[in-house]
């Protein structure tokens, strides 16, 4: 248990760390999605497939000036006119049989990767993955609008546990960042 104590530390303060620059919105985000993971349980499969699943759906982004998309957009547009320019001046040294026999396997690869690889791609990520876990997620939604209830009822949070040892204290990686940050609406329903 010491050692799970420690890794939860350890990952509360990267992760206080990581939202210093981040908005109360996204520091809200973050402690919910954190809350789900411990309640899933950090590193049970379910976790994972919630993990990626969310990973997927939430990218994170890096800002990039309008300059340097430009640039960027400029590079791009230029290689492909050269690789158009090489693959059509290849072309025309292999010959008309040669150029219908390329025209048809890259016609063939695109139809296999669009109505194919594209489509199983979809269907296992977004229905047949998330679909193993559920159950386990139903149990975290009732978690939170049980607790979501509890914030309106007119005892507060804090004197229904006070004199028991609060597991969450110690083992929730939610927890702990939640108490750094007290005025969001998120720490007070994960509190």
């Amino acid at each position: 248990i010491i050692s799970e104590i420690d890794t939860v530390k350890q990952k509360v303060r990267k992760k206080i760390e990581k939202l210093k620059l981040a908005t109360d919105e996204h520091t809200g985000l973050e402690i919910m999605h954190l809350l789900v993971l411990d309640t899933l349980g950090r590193d049970t499969p379910a976790a994972k497939i919630f993990e990626q699943k969310t990973a997927q759906d939430f990218k994170q982004t890096q800002m990039v000036s309008v300059t340097a998309k430009g640039v960027a957009g400029f590079i791009l547009l230029l290689l492909n006119v050269f690789f158009a320019f090489y693959s059509m001046l290849y072309g025309f040294t292999k010959g008309v049989a040669w150029q219908r026999q390329y025209l048809l396997a890259c016609i063939a690869q695109m139809f296999v990767e669009i109505f194919i690889n594209e489509t199983l791609e979809v269907v296992w990520i977004n229905f047949c993955a998330p679909t193993l876990v559920t159950s386990e997620m139903q149990v975290v939604i009732a978690a939170l609008l049980k607790s979501i209830g509890s914030l309106y009822n007119s005892n507060s949070i804090e004197s229904t546990h006070k004199g028991f040892l609060n597991a969450p204290d110690y083992l929730f990686v939610s927890t702990n960042v939640a108490k750094s940050y007290p005025h969001l609406m998120e720490s007070i329903l994960v509190r």
